[in-house]
């Protein structure tokens, strides 16, 4: 099963050269990830993310959700965990 993660994105290299990179927020955690299937992001942007890789642009209510999501999902492994 893959995973894929929402982020913001933070920053934006620009080098002209292939791999084009950004720093994305990662709940708190900053990655440095691929951009190059997504040439027209912009700061700020939210991008789902698998691999290392921007795969799809999203609105920010749909990171939103995605994140609260994810964290229920902790939530329930935890519990399980305790048992």
């Amino acid at each position: 099963m893959c995973l894929a993660v929402p982020g913001k994105i933070i920053s934006i290299s620009l080098s002209g050269e292939s791999p084009h990179l950004a720093k994305a927020d990662i709940g708190g955690v900053i990655r440095e990830i691929c951009i190059d299937w997504l040439p027209d992001l912009k700061l700020n942007d939210y991008v789902m993310i698998h691999a290392g890789y921007a795969l799809e642009k999203i609105e920010k209510d749909a990171a939103s959700d995605q994140i609260k999501i994810l964290l229920e999902a902790e939530d329930i492994i935890r519990e399980k965990m305790q048992k």
